[in-house]
């Protein structure tokens, strides 16, 4: 199985492409296996594609946030922190937070599709050296 899969357009435009995700998640291997220029220029262009898309996936959110219910609305986070951590810590920490993240993956499957109050949620995690 790929990354994406291609689906119909939205507005039936035939003219215009439509990719989905096939995993739920993607985490990208470590520095190990980025031996290859090859791979490495591979690393490259995905980082910067899902960063594109992490960018208009927020900002379709952004616009759709004043008709949202209150309760969504409020629920919401946008939250950035500078910590002055080793590479070592920074690799613990992403650690901690992916056990976190696997436990809350288990209780959304719990979920049948047409459970009332359930919708998708977008958790983006990103951590990485800060240059100022």
């Amino acid at each position: 199985m790929g990354l994406v899969e291609k689906v119909r357009s939205p507005d039936d435009d035939r003219r215009k492409s439509w990719w989905k995700a096939c995993q739920t998640a993607v985490r990208l291997g470590n520095s190990e296996e980025k031996n290859s220029a090859d791979k490495a220029k591979a690393m490259d262009l995905f980082r910067r594609s899902a960063a594109l898309s992490y960018e208009m996936a927020y900002e379709r959110f952004l616009d759709r946030l004043p008709e949202l219910p209150r309760e969504w609305a409020d629920s919401c986070t946008s939250d950035d922190h500078v910590l002055n951590l080793t590479a070592e810590e920074m690799c613990l920490m992403i650690e901690e937070l992916n056990e976190v993240v696997r436990r809350w993956q288990i209780k959304a499957g719990m979920h049948g599709d047409d459970e009332p109050g359930v919708e998708p949620v977008a958790l983006i995690l990103q951590a990485f050296r800060w240059f100022s």
